[in-house]
């Protein structure tokens, strides 16, 4: 609940709670928008806009303490809710040890393209990203591509950073699906490319010292 979340983590504001989601073939607040379950991530679009209004905020790295906290999901359904206000939005799959983003867009392959062929040089950044029109907004979708075998090494290079600084200047907001920060050092590294970082838990899975620990690595 709410109050256990800010019982674990005292200063850490809780933006939102959502509910269990059943299983769709892709994000839910794309197939139906209207839905109760939609409306749970407008409110966490909302809180995250009044949450950042004292600072500029245009690169949101998404993680968990674990694998399976639901992460993907929040950025997915986080990124086009933001494109259906009418914002151009960035989605870039940072997971570069076990991508999903691509699953829950129909459009997107996964290891055509993508971050890691664009932070190499190897893609232009309007070939790394499947742009998806959303009515109000624009939603970009930016699959990892193929997955290199040091991906804390390629996500803290210098053309890692250069990429985010390209991001920045094209859309209004980057929403980043981030791998879990206690088993690999990855979120760790994309944390300082962030403006803000919101850390999902899961009410079925995540323990509270997971959680205590991932912000204090955070922090």
């Amino acid at each position: 609940s709410r109050s256990v979340l800010e019982a674990t983590a005292p200063g850490v504001p809780v933006l939102a709670v959502i509910p269990s989601l059943r299983w769709t073939p892709e994000p839910i607040t794309l197939s139906e928008p209207l839905g109760a379950e939609s409306e749970a991530f407008r409110t966490l679009r909302t809180a995250l806009d009044f949450a950042s209004i004292d600072q500029q905020v245009e690169v949101v790295q998404v993680t968990s303490a674990s694998a399976e906290d639901g992460k993907t999901t929040i950025a997915a359904n986080l990124a086009v809710v933001l494109a259906q206000a009418g914002r151009a939005v960035a989605l870039v799959d940072a997971q570069l040890r076990r991508p999903r983003i691509h699953h829950l867009f129909d459009a997107v392959d996964g290891l055509a393209g993508g971050f890691t062929s664009a932070v190499l040089g190897r893609a232009e950044l309007a070939d790394a990203v499947r742009e998806l029109d959303l009515g109000n907004g624009r939603l970009w979708v930016c699959p990892s591509g193929p997955l290199p075998p040091g991906p804390a090494e390629l996500l803290g290079s210098k053309q890692a950073d250069r990429f985010f600084e390209s991001l920045r200047d094209s859309v209004d907001i980057v929403i980043v699906d981030s791998p879990p920060v206690l088993p690999v050092a990855d979120a760790l590294v994309l944390s300082r490319m962030a403006d803000a970082t919101l850390l999902v838990a899961n009410a079925e899975r995540t323990r509270s010292d997971e959680l205590t620990d991932a912000l204090d690595a955070l922090d």
